[in-house]
């Protein structure tokens, strides 16, 4: 009866230590294009990643607690134009855990660059609304395949939240199922706030198109009809759509409740 009690004593003891020390905790990860190597362990600001893709792509994010990633700026002193570079890299992230991903200057100068080669990143793995993305500027995505989403594509009950981030320069030309910028589909609710939409756009040559910043598409059911897309206090500016055929939604065409 002594040893029982004496291995769970034991067994609680371990797995408290484990949890103070980080084990089990939230982790924060920092991320520093400047100063960062993917062979670092990325747990402090001295020992930071290169890239945001070695955290998400990764298997670094635990399951129970919502891990922070922070992103230094891209833009510093003596470099007016310095970004991530995303081109001909587009983020898929590993796991459906919840994440944080903040940069930490702000849009102005946490930079994400595709140069006008590919998406930024894929959601698809059913974060809930405890991910957020925060201060972070995306520009120069491009798609041509589907689902267009010249940016970001969202779907799989994705319900992210992005707040103080801005679209600049994004663009698609696949064809109708539209966004710009971003594409929502098959039961993600995402909701955006302080956000700045500016000078995306779908152009298609051969077919129709739609949302020249946003498109949401069709719901797979009826929960998914009545659940709600929050757009608050954000700017659409110089977006269009543009088609062979049809175009719609200028800045953000929707078939779900917005």
């Amino acid at each position: 009866m002594k040893k029982f009690i004496f291995s769970i004593l034991f067994s609680v003891s371990f797995l408290f230590a484990q949890s103070e020390a980080g084990g089990f905790a939230a982790t924060t990860y920092w991320v520093d294009m400047h100063n960062g190597s993917d062979d670092s362990s990325g747990t402090s600001q001295a020992k930071a990643f290169k890239t945001i893709h070695k955290v998400l792509e990764g298997s670094y994010l635990h399951q129970n607690e919502v891990d922070t990633i922070k992103v230094m700026p891209s833009v510093v002193s003596g470099s007016s134009n310095g970004y991530y570079d995303f081109g001909d890299d587009e983020l898929f992230t590993a796991s459906s855990y919840d994440f944080v991903l903040i940069g930490v200057a702000g849009p102005d100068s946490t930079i994400f660059d595709a140069e006008s080669k590919n998406r930024h990143m894929s959601i698809d793995d059913g974060q809930s609304n405890k991910s957020i993305i925060q201060g972070i500027t995306f520009r120069n995505g491009k798609s041509d395949s589907y689902p267009d989403a010249g940016s970001i594509s969202i779907s799989n009950s994705t319900n992210i939240q992005f707040i103080n981030c801005v679209w600049k320069n994004n663009s698609s030309s696949y064809g109708y199922n539209g966004g710009g910028a971003i594409n929502i589909r098959y039961k993600a609710t995402p909701s955006f706030d302080l956000c700045v939409f500016d000078s995306n756009f779908v152009d298609v040559d051969d077919n129709s198109t739609n949302g020249g910043a946003i498109s949401i598409e069709d719901a797979y059911n009826k929960e998914d009809l009545n659940s709600t897309i929050k757009i608050y206090r954000s700017k659409f500016l110089n977006n269009y759509a543009k088609a062979k055929y049809t175009a719609t939604g200028g800045a953000i065409r929707s078939r779900r409740s917005l």
